[in-house]
């Protein structure tokens, strides 16, 4: 498969989500706006709270052990500090929270695909 179809395929994929993202200006029959993966990838990526102190639990970080970074949004990027036992609380299957979790099903296989493919298009 070529990289232009992979691109293609890839952009339809994630049609719905550069859509409500970027808030494209849509013609009847076209997108006009398409922002490219590159755009997609290198957005500013919103953070809250800190590195060293958890978002979840407000504990500082432990000496030997770093914070994980857990995305709360996928598109746009918003990201926050927590412990791994917190990232797992927030994960919990029982009784997730559900605040920081603002994403579809699948957001994350799209954004990991994409970083992939803009890394491999910087290296190459």
């Amino acid at each position: 498969m070529s990289r232009k179809s992979r691109e293609a395929n890839l952009r339809k994929r994630v049609a719905g989500i550069v859509k409500s993202v970027f808030n494209p200006i849509i013609d009847k029959q076209r997108v006009i706006y398409k922002p490219s993966l590159k755009e997609l990838i290198q957005r500013k990526i919103k953070v809250r709270g800190g590195r060293h102190v958890c978002y979840v639990c407000k504990k500082p970080r432990e000496v030997e052990f770093a914070l994980l970074k857990h995305h709360i949004s996928y598109f746009p990027q918003v990201c926050c500090y927590v412990h791994f036992d917190c990232h797992m609380k927030i994960h919990d299957p029982d009784k997730p929270i559900l605040e920081l979790i603002d994403y579809n099903e699948g957001d994350s296989r799209i954004f990991y695909k994409l970083m992939e493919k803009q890394t491999n298009v910087q290296t190459a």
